[in-house]
């Protein structure tokens, strides 16, 4: 993906284009002179971008001043992408520059390989670890959005490294072909040959065997067989041309639905730091591309333990339940998990994810078995997966018109609106500037914040009946006991909650408690000599903190207050105690839906509200916002 135009705007990474307003004066002459440029702010970047946009202004004035002042423009895309491009491309310096152009005229793959590598190196990415790790990640160093390397790394991943070279070495005679050639495994991945594919993973002898050819990372690019597979189905005519494979007997969705039944990583990355989700979720998507991100992003649910040793507990065959074995791959059609016992490895059993446990052990306290499930819960959603400079699939979707991509990612995580890329930049802050012309990606955002909005869902959680029983709470003239988990479900008696525990809601808790809390970005930096001062205790503190308070275990949920200006400045949150204590930034994940709530509570002229929180076992603090309440502190 080009670093593209932010909302009509040209934002070419790192160069920082920052419009001034043009003076007072008659419009421009048509053959306007060099330094009426001076109108725009053009300190950010190089001689080599300055001396192409005057050029671009010269040959046409009206057209790049539009351009530069607003989002209002009605330049074509055509235009704004070349200008775009030409000015990342001028970022590089000129070995990078050289080291491209050779990248695309080499048809070697030992040349091919020389040159990624030597770019890999000018962004700072240890080869030396890559090499170390065949059949892993290697070096996912994130590095800033802003900048050579960043663009380095943009380029690769459009022009996808050299992977191209490799389909042409498949049927070039050794006497014309000079590089090296890619394992059977991954041609029959390439090919999308299901049945090869299939009988070569049965073929290994041992569980490791099978999880290296499965993950074992190929072409420069360092792609896993997961990745090359949906990275290929997007270029069906070329793969068709280099291999001689006609494209009616490919079914690479077959292949992605084997790779993960034996054990595939679905959220394996490659050396850009790209999973599965950003090829095959991303500006170029095909019907079959997403319907194999789809695939993924639901092995990705429950594929924390894979490869661990498992229990299986709660089956209706008595004589399973206790039995240990290794988790093994996912099987897309019905959601279950591969298991091998560990009395008979070589045997698969198809079991549902809420039947198999891993047992916890926690320091002075018996072992426990814990579902897969419960334990997965902070498994990352792969729409969320960030790539080495921050970015995720949706940032490239959202310069798109890919509207159809769009509404499949927001439909699998409403999150991936406010995760910023390395330079703090969201796709939500992208679509707070004005936007010109028709984008089918614009409605789908506009449609789902109006659709999915929090705060709606919040405004609708104040229950009044039990959820086992139905009895009012006015009939009972008390208050309903309340889950201390999802502080969602309400009931009337213990004897209720015990039975709704053990016939449903067990089942739903933990997501409910999700799916209402709202997880806060990081803290603000501190303004220069604020101060702490609480009157209760008459202590004063310059120190900050975004944690659980002393008397707070993991996971247990506290009372804080949260005290709001408005949307334009920092929320101040905090504990009765201070110990908890920070500031959170506008534009930060959270803040919007955070200060509504704050605005919408009226006991306080929408100026604070208290609320329920805690410190998730991601160490990531999480807010109810359904639970405003009055307090006196």
């Amino acid at each position: 993906m080009w670093c593209s135009f932010k909302r009509g705007l040209i934002q070419p990474t790192g160069a920082g284009l920052v419009p001034v307003p043009a003076p007072q004066a008659s419009p421009s002459p048509k053959a306007p002179h060099r330094q009426d440029m001076d109108k725009f702010n053009l300190d950010n970047l190089n001689e080599e971008q300055k001396s192409f946009l005057r050029s671009a202004f010269l040959e046409d004035p009206d057209v790049l001043e539009d351009l530069l002042k607003s989002g209002t423009t009605t330049v074509s895309q055509s235009t704004k992408s070349k200008l775009t491009k030409k000015c990342c491309y001028l970022l590089l310096d000129k070995e990078s520059r050289s080291l491209l152009a050779q990248l695309k005229a080499t048809i070697s793959t030992v040349e091919s390989s020389k040159i990624i590598r030597r770019l890999l190196e000018k962004t700072g990415t240890s080869c030396d670890v890559n090499d170390s790790d065949p059949y892993g990640n290697g070096d996912q160093t994130p590095l800033p959005s802003e900048g050579a390397s960043a663009q380095i790394l943009r380029y690769l991943f459009a022009d996808g490294g050299d992977l191209e070279q490799w389909w042409i070495g498949y049927r070039m005679p050794s006497s014309a072909y000079s590089g090296k050639r890619l394992p059977a495994f991954a041609w029959n991945c390439i090919m999308g040959d299901h049945i090869a594919v299939r009988n070569e993973l049965q073929a290994q002898p041992t569980f490791q065997d099978r999880r290296n050819v499965l993950e074992q990372r190929v072409t420069s690019m360092r792609m896993s067989p997961l990745i090359l597979t949906i990275a290929s189905s997007k270029n069906l005519d070329r793969v068709s041309q280099y291999t001689g494979r006609p494209t009616k007997l490919m079914n690479h969705v077959a292949v992605v639905g084997i790779l993960l039944m034996y054990g595939a990583s679905p959220n394996a990355k490659e050396v850009t730091g790209k999973t599965a989700c950003h090829y095959g979720a991303g500006s170029h998507a095909t019907k079959d591309t997403l319907e194999m991100t789809d695939m993924c992003i639901r092995a990705t649910a429950t594929t924390t333990f894979l490869g661990r040793n498992v229990v299986l507990d709660g089956l209706s065959r008595k004589n399973y339940n206790g039995m240990e074995g290794i988790l093994g791959g996912f099987v897309s059609e019905t959601e279950r998990r591969v298991f091998h016992p560990l009395n008979d490895p070589k045997k698969e059993m198809a079991i549902r994810p809420d039947n198999i446990f891993v047992v916890s052990k926690c320091a002075g306290q018996q072992s426990r078995q814990v579902c897969i499930l419960d334990k997965s819960l902070r498994a990352k959603n792969l729409v969320e997966v960030q790539d080495r400079i921050g970015s995720i699939s949706l940032h490239e979707v959202a310069m798109s018109s890919q509207g159809d991509v769009a509404k499949f990612l927001l439909h699998r995580s409403s999150n991936c609106l406010d995760i910023p890329d390395l330079s703090g930049r969201s796709v939500r802050d992208m679509f707070m500037k004005p936007v010109s012309g028709v984008n089918p990606v614009n409605d789908v955002i506009r449609g789902h914040l109006k659709k999915t909005s929090k705060k709606k869902l919040w405004k609708v959680r104040k229950k009044e009946a039990c959820e086992m029983c139905g009895t009012k709470a006015n009939r009972l003239g008390r208050e309903l006991r309340q889950c201390t988990s999802c502080l969602d479900a309400v009931y009337c008696s213990k004897e209720c909650q015990v039975s709704h525990w053990k016939g449903f809601h067990r089942k739903e808790c933990k997501e409910r408690e999700k799916q209402l809390g709202l997880e806060l970005g990081d803290p603000a930096s501190i303004p220069k000599g604020h101060t702490s001062i609480n009157f209760c205790s008459q202590t004063r503190s310059s120190q900050f903190h975004c944690t659980a308070p002393k008397s707070a275990k993991q996971d247990e949920k506290f009372w804080v207050k949260v005290q709001s200006e408005g949307l334009q400045h920092n929320l101040l949150i905090y504990d009765k105690t201070h110990y908890c204590n920070f500031y959170l930034a506008p534009g930060s994940l959270g803040f919007r839906d955070l200060a509504e709530s704050v605005a919408d509570q009226t006991e306080f002229l929408g100026k604070k509200s208290f609320y329920l929180a805690k410190i998730n076992q991601d160490g990531k603090f999480v807010i109810f916002p359904h639970t405003s309440a009055v307090k006196k502190w």
